[in-house]
């Protein structure tokens, strides 16, 4: 039904992140605190991030700083599976997703030292990454990560594309979000997709060539 669930303690740290599981669980995150929502049923956790990401299982990972932890929601509070600390993570905790049981967490622009870098569930850093230096149509600018069981998308929103990569990190193809939006200089600004395969893009543009009107458009794209 429609309405209203105020989140408990939210105060000055409102939530800026949302997340879902295939149980129909609604996470909810902000800077320094966590929500889960099960039906009327709101869990919160005094940990918070600018990254989350939520496994099948409702596993939850938070990326902030310079860590990533693990959290499971309790009863009362959450209990911390996991605290990872490592130099450099800073620069790698923008955006984050599961794909193929591993959790991946990327930085809003890749480099040389900046990679998409994949974790397993217990924290350890999987052996393969993405956005080496001299990979061939490099990934550019991440926007949103997209997880399944099988594969990973990275919305890239300078290259205005979507590129799609297989579990284990291998390439699968791309697509063009030009031609795919029919919009002349797309801005997608996040994306989410649910466990059927629709994916659906938060995207900005300006409404005719220097029009100074911009609008905000939500698509509904199948098939991914």
């Amino acid at each position: 039904d429609a309405g209203v669930l105020r989140l408990p303690e939210a105060g000055d740290d409102p939530p800026t992140l949302l997340a879902g599981d295939d149980s129909g669980r609604i996470y909810a995150a902000g800077r320094a605190q966590s929500w889960r929502v099960a039906g009327d049923e709101v869990r919160r956790c005094d940990v918070g991030g600018e990254a989350l990401a939520v496994d099948d299982e409702g596993g939850v990972v938070l990326a902030t700083g310079g860590e990533l932890v693990g959290i499971d929601f309790e009863p009362v509070g959450c209990a911390r599976r996991f605290r990872l600390d490592e130099e450099g993570l800073r620069l790698r905790g923008r955006f984050a997703a599961f794909a193929g049981g591993r959790l991946w967490v990327a930085p809003l622009r890749v480099g040389p030292d900046r990679l998409l870098t994949a974790y397993e569930p217990d924290g350890r850093k999987a052996p393969v990454q993405l956005g080496k230096e001299g990979e061939r149509d490099p990934i550019v600018r991440t926007r949103a990560l997209l997880g399944d069981q099988r594969s990973l998308a990275v919305v890239d929103a300078h290259a205005r594309r979507l590129r799609f990569f297989a579990a284990d990190g291998s390439r699968r193809g791309s697509i063009d979000l030009l031609r795919l939006l029919d919009l002349p200089l797309p801005w997608v600004a996040g994306a989410t997709r649910s466990r059927e395969g629709v994916a659906f893009l938060a995207v900005g543009h300006e409404r005719g060539e220097r029009s100074g009107l911009f609008e905000g458009l939500l698509f509904r794209v199948q098939g991914l």
